[in-house]
């Protein structure tokens, strides 16, 4: 079974290799990397949504 996830705050340290691990998880597709000036419309169409923000950019 395959599932779609979602990074936000792709472009930062850990965000990086969040991406690397769920690019290589046969079972994951990573449908979205968002970034601080990405909309977020591409996590809702994820299975999962991982933040991996900073907390002072973070709602």
């Amino acid at each position: 079974m395959t599932f779609t996830v979602a990074v936000v705050g792709a472009s930062g340290r850990l965000g990086g290799v969040i991406t690397s691990v769920v690019e290589a998880m046969p079972e994951a597709e990573l449908v979205a990397r968002i970034g601080s000036k990405d909309a977020l419309d591409g996590a809702f169409a994820a299975d999962v949504v991982i933040e991996a923000t900073a907390p002072a950019v973070s709602p």
